[in-house]
C-alpha cells in the first residue's frame, strides 16, 4: 500500500530563482505531494557544452531559496555523485529509497517531447509518474503520438477524462500515470537572471531575498569580474 506522494524537480538551478519555487509549491499542492525534493545537477547531459557555475555554489543558493518551506528540501545526490546527471539514476535511487511512497517526476513540456530519447527511458515510466508543467507558449504536444514513437505497438498508456488536469495518461501494465498540468506562468528563465546580473540590472523580484544576496557577494553572473 501507498504511503504518500514523494516529488523530484531536477534542475541546473543557476540560479534557483522564484519560478523554480511556485511551480514546486504549485505542485505540492496540484499533485498532493507530502514533499518534493529539488535536485541540482552536476552535470546536465543537455548542458555539456555550457559554462555553469560550480556545483556548490548552486547547491547553496538552493538551500537558501528553500529554508522558509519545511515541505521543499534539497537533495546533493547528483552533486555528490558528480559526472553527468541522468534522470533514470535519480528515480532509482528515490525509488528504492521510498519503497512505498508513490514517485512524481516533474518536468517542462519542453522536455517532455525528449524524454523517450533520454537514457533508459523506459525505466524512468515505469518507476515515477511523470506530471508535465504547462509554459505559456509552448504548445501541448501530440501526447498520443510522442508514446508511440516511444513505445511502439506496445505503448501501455490511455489517455482518461480528468477535470482536474489538463491532460492524463494511464498505464494499464502498472498503476503509474502521466499528468499534464497549468502552474502560473514563470515571468523569467534563468538564463535572463544571468544576463541581468550581468547587465548590471536589478533582479530583485525574481529571486529570494537570500539568494540575491549570495550572488552580490559571491559577485556570481557578473560580465568583468571584481579586481
Amino acid at each position: 500500500m501507498t504511503e504518500s506522494r514523494i516529488g523530484i524537480l531536477g534542475g541546473t538551478f543557476d540560479p534557483i530563482h522564484l519560478g523554480h519555487l511556485g511551480l514546486a509549491i504549485e505542485a505540492i499542492n496540484k499533485l498532493e505531494l507530502r514533499q518534493i525534493f529539488l535536485v541540482p545537477s552536476f552535470l546536465s547531459p543537455h548542458k555539456t557544452n555550457q559554462i555553469i557555475t560550480p556545483i556548490e555554489s548552486r547547491v547553496k543558493m538552493a538551500h537558501l531559496a528553500v529554508k522558509p518551506y519545511a515541505d521543499i528540501v534539497v537533495s546533493t545526490l547528483e552533486a555528490e555523485r558528480g559526472g553527468i546527471s541522468y534522470t533514470v539514476d535519480t528515480v532509482t535511487f528515490f525509488s528504492d529509497k521510498f519503497p512505498k511512497d508513490e514517485i512524481f517526476f516533474l518536468a517542462g513540456m519542453d522536455s517532455f517531447v525528449d524524454m523517450g530519447y533520454w537514457r533508459s527511458f523506459q525505466r524512468i515510466f515505469e518507476l515515477s509518474n511523470i506530471a508535465i508543467a504547462a509554459r505559456p507558449g509552448i504548445k501541448t504536444p501530440d501526447v498520443n503520438g510522442c508514446l508511440q514513437n516511444w513505445f511502439g505497438d506496445e505503448n501501455p498508456y490511455i489517455r482518461v477524462n480528468s477535470d482536474k488536469f489538463l491532460e492524463k495518461f494511464v498505464r494499464r501494465d502498472k498503476n503509474k500515470q502521466i499528468i499534464f498540468f497549468q502552474p502560473k506562468p514563470c515571468p523569467v528563465a534563468s538564463s535572463e537572471i544571468r544576463s541581468m546580473v550581468a547587465e548590471g540590472k536589478k533582479v530583485k523580484n525574481l529571486l529570494p531575498a537570500k539568494v540575491e544576496n549570495y550572488i552580490i557577494g559571491h559577485h556570481l553572473y557578473q560580465a568583468t569580474p571584481p579586481a
